[in-house]
């Protein structure tokens, strides 16, 4: 897995923020294409290779009297990037029951976040 994570300044008390996962993922797909065989069809079996990203980008705002204390207030995102289908598996006669190869979603996030005092 990698993080990836930024904090900017853009003011006395915020900051825009952005804090992001990557993590590889591999995926068992199943395959089959139709056939002049006896019973029909041929199946298979392949690894795909895909990449999941997942995070927060946003506003933080630390409060004025606690400097301990912050609201965020963003978007929680999360995003499958589906890797190639290996061959022979890639050809036009095969069906792998695939999306698009990207899967995307994001909804708003309100977060409360405090900061641990060390003696």
């Amino acid at each position: 897995m990698t993080n990836v994570n930024g904090l900017l300044s853009i003011g006395k008390y915020f900051y825009l923020i952005s804090e992001n996962y990557i993590s590889p993922l591999k995926q068992e797909r199943y395959t089959f294409r139709f056939t002049t065989n006896p019973d029909g069809i041929q199946e298979g079996n392949f690894i795909q290779e895909n990449a999941i990203w997942f995070g927060i980008s946003g506003v933080r705002f630390v409060t004025k009297k606690n400097s301990l204390a912050s609201f965020q207030f963003g978007l929680t995102h999360i995003l499958n990037v589906q890797g190639d289908i290996p061959s022979p598996y890639n050809q036009p006669q095969w069906e792998t029951y695939e999306s698009s190869g990207l899967d995307f979603i994001a909804f708003p996030t309100v977060s409360f976040t405090r900061k641990f005092k060390l003696k």
